[in-house]
């Protein structure tokens, strides 16, 4: 993955150099960087919704914050979706 040396962002795929190599829209990585510290909802791939606040993501992982404080640790594959309200 290649990143953004002035921020730390990961570069979306429109950045890439390569010859003949054709690439859209954001990434995965370009996605979690963003919404890091923003209210999200998650949707749980067993129909739970936890709104609160991405503190963190790894490979596997994201540690979200809830609303009454707790945080708790949601492996990426029970998520179902994340929903990012509007600006």
């Amino acid at each position: 993955m290649k990143s953004d040396k002035t921020n730390g962002k990961p570069a979306d795929g429109n950045s890439d150099s390569r010859k003949g190599v054709q690439s859209w829209g954001t990434s995965t990585a370009t996605f979690y960087y963003d919404i890091e510290g923003v209210s999200v909802k998650i949707h749980l791939m067993m129909g739970n919704v936890l709104p609160g606040v991405v503190v963190g993501v790894d490979t596997f992982d994201l540690v979200f914050k809830q609303n009454g404080g707790s945080r708790v640790l949601i492996p990426k594959h029970a998520i179902a979706y994340l929903e990012q309200p509007a600006k």
